[in-house]
């Protein structure tokens, strides 16, 4: 069986360039993200400016989930330190399948996030929870998934290091791991804030996490508990 291998060393020494890629990517998601895309969602000061397009809007959800999630596949590619470079395949088709899985994400989500500004619980410019009762549910359930077979099951399979002979389907596969992983956690995206650089880069981190720890169970269940404690303090706040 093959040892996971944390981190950006083993893709580096295997095959240098797609490490120096994806390193890239991820800076330059970062970047734009931080420049708020000038898509008129946000600038570097936190002005809020006008309410941008959709396509923007989809364009501002992929380029930030890929932000989040790039940073965690590094150790999880399909290449492995010990295989020669010459009979390593292109990471390529594995990453664009990869990354399909979070564009189509961010369809849906944009879709979920002009419904909850229509509905009146999501703020139009400040892309935040209005609603004390929204907050409380998505915590709630965010916190509950922690503990689910469903979490359990799809985290430890976006754990696995991915085959040698990788293609746009098994990106997909990886992807779709991924995404029913943290699909709970990014939900909470909405109750701090689409565009707080603060919970994202704190999401961020517990995504990263939890797919490099051999053992993620009691970290996932700190982060359940901590999820479901931050309800109760709003419940009892609001009561």
């Amino acid at each position: 069986m093959m040892r996971i291998e944390v981190g950006i060393g083993p893709l580096m020494r295997t095959t240098p360039i797609v490490g120096v890629m994806i390193i890239a990517a991820i800076g330059f998601c970062w970047i734009f993200l931080l420049s708020g895309m000038n898509v008129g969602v946000i600038d570097m000061l936190g002005e809020t400016m006008q309410m941008p397009t959709p396509v923007n809007m989809v364009i501002m959800w992929w380029v930030m989930m890929l932000a989040m999630m790039l940073p965690g596949t590094v150790g999880h590619l399909p290449v492995a330190s010990g295989i020669q470079k010459s009979v390593i395949p292109s990471s390529g088709p594995f990453l664009l399948g990869y990354g399909s899985v979070w564009f189509g994400y961010s369809l849906v989500v944009t879709a979920m996030q002009y419904g909850l500004i229509y509905a009146g619980i999501l703020h139009p410019m400040e892309m935040a929870s209005t609603s004390t009762y929204f907050n409380i549910a998505v915590l709630s359930i965010a916190g509950l998934y922690q503990f689910t077979q469903v979490k359990a099951k799809n985290l430890k399979a976006c754990q696995r290091r991915q085959p040698k002979r990788n293609s746009v389907i098994s990106g997909l596969a990886y992807g779709v791991h991924c995404l029913t992983a943290s699909i709970a956690l990014m939900c909470l995206l909405f109750v701090g804030g689409v565009m707080n650089i603060y919970w994202i880069v704190a999401l961020t981190l517990i995504v990263v996490v939890e797919k490099t720890l051999m053992d993620p169970r009691t970290f996932s269940t700190v982060v359940g508990l901590s999820c479901l404690l931050t309800a109760a303090l709003i419940a009892f706040r609001t009561i």
